[in-house]
């Protein structure tokens, strides 16, 4: 900023301070001796009756910061013309008054010997005669190129920088000169180690007047903006974004190569046990690994625990062996503080270029196939598996129900059947599994555990249970009113929503709101790691049994089955699992087993339920051992509405089998 007046008092020239908006802020006498008349309050409004509209912007750009210099002509009342140069004076602000400079003759000397004018200037200044002699610099530019005047002025700037000798700052230099137009660019000046901007413009008699400003410090955050947008800021490496540009430049180059995609097994589990400090040390670790291991491949983070190379090879055969280096890798022990030490694991999917997709979205969306079927055989010895093409059409199809989940919740489409649990001793109906079924305008017949593993992908879990619940009480109801149905009715709960106290009010509500009486409503549990770990569901299960459900575990004798669950939770009935009942005439010790499994539920005052019991030989072995309920297709598959009401109708006897 100008701080003396004074010196501005010294000029021939009307010089004005102008802020952003036009405001004349101080001007010096030689304005001031204008008449009353003649006094300009707004340099904007001044210049509306005399200037183009493209003039006052060029004019505004620099008061905003967008620009250093402008310069330009309009005539007064008798005719003369009145040159006037606008100078930024920024001095580290973005919007900072302006100078004004107004003189009635072109004498672009005359304006440089005012020196003192555009010495106090933020932006860097100097200027070149024709000849490209220095004829004078002001302090901003000494310190930007590290010389002082005294042994600059006077010297040709292609001796004292020969760097720039031939490069684009001569070959704007020469085109500003001849075509006496105004030019600016960026340029990086080696000698200074610095990015300038620099404005270039002609001189009337010859030469040109440059102005410049270093740009390093945007040009740092330009790079720590361009890294944070392509890098993963934890490990340092690129992300998917730039892994996607990376290869789409080499399908423009038409280069074989091979997206592999390694997945951290149970990483999860890694971060919930040990905390995400440690998770993140692995993640960094195992990215030290692999670039330690692989000089010529890419290698990339795309999220999460997911790491990615880009191998620049479609050869099946070199893909494996990479894979079988980086299982070498990742089998090594992990060692962090507190003597924690770690071993995993990896899934790996791969897809080639250009058999499996001809853009990078689709080549990851290939990958990405893949890995699912390498997450699901991650324990089996083939240890990568590459992209087939019915494996889209898999993708197609889970997304297709995915899609298609919550809309056929509320129709139709989802329906209910019951399979009847027969006792062993009156061979009458005891009580009933409610399944799901659904059946999708498209696809046909959904498995359950597909569409159930759809639902938790799509947040509609809960949803879909509580629908379930509702309509199986309800059916419940109707069947206790009509048909004096004293059974019990048993519904599938996934452990995971046991932790929901929503869930948890809506289950206690259905039974009480509905007047259902106690031991009729069943909630079977399957044994997970929710559920061995959660002193919580453990909680809600004796809060549920105080209510007066039955709770049962299903499926005992998989998973995560022990012996003490039976003691730890609290069950009224356990259901052996088919594989048990399978054993039945064809295993002794797995007889031996069964009938243990048996006796220590009996024993425990259990109730005892064999599923899947199929043929008279298994069901004779079963009464035999005295398990009080059976379950299976021997006495019936599950069935619609409409048949377990004929059933119930009937009396619910199956004696005659």
């Amino acid at each position: 900023m100008i701080n003396n007046q004074s010196i501005l008092d010294t000029m021939r020239q009307r010089i004005f301070i102008v802020e952003e908006d036009g405001t004349v802020e101080s001007v010096n006498k030689a304005a001031q001796s204008w008449s009353e008349q003649e006094r300009i309050d707004n340099y904007f409004t001044h210049l509306q009756q005399k200037a183009s509209i493209k003039t006052i912007e060029s004019f505004k750009e620099v008061t905003q910061g967008k620009s250093s210099f402008c310069e330009f002509q309009y005539s007064e009342a008798e005719n003369s013309r009145i040159t006037v140069r606008v100078y930024a004076m920024q001095d580290q602000k973005k919007h900072a008054p302006v100078i004004v400079e107004e003189q009635r003759d072109e004498n672009y000397e005359q304006f440089a010997e005012h020196f003192h004018l555009l010495d106090n200037m933020s932006d860097a200044f100097y200027t070149l005669d024709e000849d490209f002699i220095f004829t004078s610099i002001n302090k901003a530019a000494e310190e930007q190129l590290h010389v002082s005047r005294d042994d600059i002025v006077g010297k040709n700037i292609w001796d004292m920088f020969p760097e720039a000798a031939g490069s684009r700052l001569e070959e704007f230099y020469l085109l500003a000169a001849a075509n006496e137009k105004a030019y600016k660019l960026e340029y990086y000046f080696e000698p200074v180690d610095a990015w300038l901007k620099v404005h270039i413009y002609p001189r009337s008699r010859g030469g040109l007047f440059i102005f410049f400003q270093n740009l390093n410090e945007i040009k740092k955050s330009e790079t720590k903006l361009w890294e944070s947008v392509n890098y993963d800021s934890l490990t340092g490496l690129p992300n998917r974004k730039y892994m996607s540009k990376m290869m789409t430049n080499l399908i423009e180059e038409q280069s074989p190569f091979t997206l592999l995609n390694i997945d951290l097994n149970d990483f999860q589990l890694i971060n919930d046990v040990y905390g995400h400090y440690v998770g993140d040390q692995l993640l960094n670790e195992t990215a030290r690994r692999l670039q330690e291991s692989f000089s010529e491949e890419i290698i990339g983070r795309f999220g999460g625990d997911e790491l990615a190379l880009i191998v620049l090879t479609d050869n099946s055969a070199e893909i494996k062996e990479k894979a079988d280096i980086i299982s070498e890798i990742l089998q090594l022990p992990y060692k962090f503080e507190e003597n924690i030490e770690i071993t995993v694991t990896g899934s790996m999917s791969a897809a080639k270029f250009p058999q499996d997709g001809g853009t990078s979205y689709r080549l990851i969306s290939a990958a990405d196939a893949a890995m699912k079927e390498a997450k699901q055989k991650k324990y089996l010895k083939e240890n990568i598996y590459f992209y087939r093409s019915e494996l889209t059409e898999q993708m197609r199809r889970q997304l297709s129900i995915e899609k298609d989940m919550k809309s056929s919740i509320s129709t139709n489409d989802f329906f209910l059947v019951y399979q009847p649990q027969i006792n062993t001793e009156t061979e009458k109906i005891s009580g009933m599994e409610v399944l799901t079924r659904w059946k999708h305008p498209k696809l046909g017949f959904i498995p359950p555990p597909e569409f159930i593993a759809a639902a938790e992908r799509t947040g509609q879990l809960q949803y879909l249970t509580e629908k379930i619940i509702e309509a199986g009480i309800n059916q419940l109801i109707s069947w206790r009113n009509k048909y004096s149905y004293q059974g019990t009715i048993a519904f599938n709960v996934p452990s995971s929503l046991l932790k929901i106290s929503e869930f948890q009010n809506f289950l206690i509500c259905s039974k009480e709101d509905n007047q259902i009486p106690d031991h009729v409503i069943e909630v079977e549990i399957t044994e997970d790691m929710d559920l061995v770990e959660s002193v919580e569901i453990n909680s809600y299960l004796q809060q549920l049994r105080k209510k007066g459900f039955i709770i049962a575990i299903d499926d005992f004798g998989t998973g995560y089955s022990k012996i003490n669950y039976l003691t730890k939770f609290p069950f009224d009935k356990i259901k052996i699992d088919k594989c048990f009942i399978d054993e039945i005439g064809s295993s002794l010790k797995g007889e031996a087993v069964l009938k243990a499994v048996i006796s220590l539920g009996r024993s425990l005052g259990l109730t005892v339920v064999a599923e899947g019991v199929e043929t008279q030989l298994q069901k004779l072995f079963l009464h035999e051992a005295a398990c009080e309920l059976i379950q299976g297709y021997f006495y019936d598959p599950p069935q619609t509405v409409e048949n377990m009401t004929v059933k119930l109708a009937q009396g619910g006897e199956y004696a005659l089998l």
